[in-house]
Parts: structure tokens; C-alpha cells; sequence
């Protein structure tokens, strides 16, 4: 049982080999326990790789776990609703060794650990879901509705975040974010998780998913460009509850972006700026040293990205 964490230390095609060649080798393995393990979620979300070799080694070990759960060994309370699950991932996948959208798989792969928590808020949810789609769309964001658009008064909170954290695992590509992009869906998340309306909580995830993905120079230019992300850095960098946050995803998104970039877009490197301005007029004695550290080093690098041009805008610090 290897702890999350850890699991960025091994192999994807190690792990994969691992699972169809060992672990899944006997009629009666575990699977309530791998799939609690995590090792379901894993076969499904290699599905999305660029790389062809591993995604057919997930499919194969995707192939294999199928056969097992409709085996009459297979007996565990949630078995029906993985077999549901196995029905639109079938469904989904339109030809031989397809690379599903990571916003797909990320689902689908969220819906393994739900189901297993029948008394878990996201159960019933991803349960109604998976019974009322036949298959995924690839150009469509599932569970925007029932996650994101709630109108739960007891776990509403709870539900955004959850579908916020989906969203992380959903934009490892510029492919994967046109996908949210095209969706329409991504203003209305920024309004409300820029909004008073939004908790700490679902404040603190949404500025988590902008900086990871910030981390694609391409996503990074679109979401500066096409998006509120300007706006909410500005706001978020002048507050202290936020101004961590909105340092780290300003940090990520001037590191993304290339010098020539900025030299061709005058008007993004001119609110990055006022931006940087700000970061720096906010620093206080109560600041952090993290805070100060992060907020000198984006600046820093955007001083250099821009040959000095920010230097004479930036007054000196005493």
C-alpha cells in the first residue's frame, strides 16, 4: 500500500507491467483493495498519455481488471457500479489505443475513489452521473453540473472544491485546456471563485489550479490573454488573505513565459508590471519570508525577461 505521495517515485510503465503481470495475474485479486490503492485510477488516467506504448499497457491492464470484476469471484458491495464505470469508459473510447482528453480520464478516475464511499457527498453524484451518460463526450466538462453548479446548502462548499481539484489533474496539455477553454466554463468559474461568495477553502484550490497551470508557457499565454487571470492576480496579490496565492501563480506564469513573448506583447507586459508593482508594495513587515522570497524571485525574473525595461518603472525599495 503505497502511500500517495510516493507514487510520483515510480514508473508509470514499471507500475503498469506491475499490475497486469503480477498483481492481476490470479482469479481472486483484490480488486475493492487495489482499487482503493489506486492502481484502477492509475490504468485510467495513462489512457490520456501522449505516449503510445504506455497507453497500450493500460489498456491491457484496463482489459484484464474488466474481465475480473465480471467474474463470479468478483464480490464486493460496490461491484455493480464499477462495472457501470468499465460500460462508459468503454463507450467513450472510439478506436484501438486512443488517447482519451485528461479532463476524461481525470474524471473517470476521481469516480473510482467516490464509489467506493457510498456515505461520501461526491457518491451519489458521480453514481447519478455514470447512470445518465452512456459514454463521454470528449468536448464537454463533466460534472461542471452536479459538482461546480450545485445548489447544495450542506455541501455545495465541498462539491466546488472537489471539482476545482478535478480540474488540476485536467490541463496537462494546451490540447487538454482548449478543451475547458472552448467548454465555456472557465469564466464562470473564475467569477465565482473570485467572488466574496467563494470560501477560503475554494479560493485557496482555485489559485492551486492556476498555478499548475501556469506551468505551460502556451496555457500560460492563453489564460493571460483570453482570460480573467490578469484581473485576478492584480486583485489577489493586494490582499493579504490571498497575496500568497496570487504570488505563486504570478511566480509560475512569468517563469512560463519566454523573453520574445513578452517583447511581443506590450500590453501583457505591462499589467505584469503593475502587477509586480503591487506584489511589492504589499510586502510588510507581518510578510513572510517565503512571501518576500517568492515575490523578489518573479519579479527578479521578469526584470530580466524584459532587458530592464521594468527597472525604471520600479521604484527603489528603502
Amino acid at each position: 500500500d503505497v502511500p500517495p505521495p510516493l507514487w510520483a517515485l515510480y514508473d508509470p510503465f514499471f507500475l503498469l507491467l506491475l499490475l497486469e503481470g503480477v498483481v492481476l495475474s490470479g482469479a481472486d485479486a483484490p480488486l475493492r483493495q487495489l482499487i482503493h490503492q489506486g492502481w484502477l485510477a492509475l490504468a485510467i488516467t495513462c489512457t490520456s498519455s501522449f505516449d503510445d506504448t504506455l497507453r497500450q499497457l493500460a489498456y491491457s491492464a484496463l482489459a484484464r481488471f474488466s474481465r475480473l470484476l465480471v467474474s463470479p469471484l468478483a464480490r464486493f458491495k460496490a461491484r455493480p457500479q464499477y462495472i457501470l464505470l468499465f460500460d462508459v469508459l468503454r463507450n467513450t473510447v472510439e478506436h484501438d489505443n486512443q488517447r482519451l482528453p485528461a479532463m476524461v480520464t481525470a474524471t473517470l478516475a476521481r469516480a473510482t475513489s467516490a464509489l467506493l464511499h457510498a456515505d461520501s457527498p461526491l457518491f451519489g453524484h458521480v453514481n447519478h452521473f455514470l447512470l445518465s451518460v452512456p459514454f463521454l463526450a470528449h468536448h464537454r466538462v463533466p460534472l461542471f453540473e452536479p459538482l461546480f453548479n450545485n445548489a447544495d446548502e450542506v455541501h455545495g462548499d465541498l462539491l466546488r472544491i472537489a471539482f476545482v481539484h478535478l480540474l488540476q489533474c485536467s490541463v496537462p496539455s494546451f490540447k487538454d485546456y482548449m478543451l475547458l477553454f472552448k467548454s465555456s466554463k472557465l469564466h464562470a468559474i473564475f467569477s465565482l471563485c473570485s467572488s466574496s461568495a467563494a470560501s477560503p477553502a475554494l479560493r485557496r484550490q482555485f489559485a492551486i489550479f492556476l498555478e499548475h497551470a501556469c506551468a505551460g508557457p502556451r496555457v500560460a499565454q492563453h489564460l493571460l490573454e483570453h482570460s480573467e487571470l490578469l484581473g485576478w492576480m492584480h486583485g489577489a496579490v493586494r490582499e493579504k488573505a490571498s497575496r500568497a496565492e496570487g504570488v505563486r501563480v504570478f511566480a509560475a506564469a512569468v517563469h512560463a513565459l519566454p523573453q520574445p513573448l513578452l517583447d511581443a506583447r506590450a500590453q501583457t507586459a505591462r499589467h505584469l508590471t503593475l502587477i509586480a508593482m503591487s506584489a511589492l508594495d504589499a510586502l510588510s513587515s507581518e510578510s513572510t519570508v517565503d512571501e518576500v522570497a517568492s515575490t523578489c524571485a518573479a519579479v527578479g525574473h521578469l526584470l530580466v525577461v524584459q532587458g530592464g525595461a521594468m527597472a525604471r518603472a520600479v521604484p527603489p525599495i528603502p
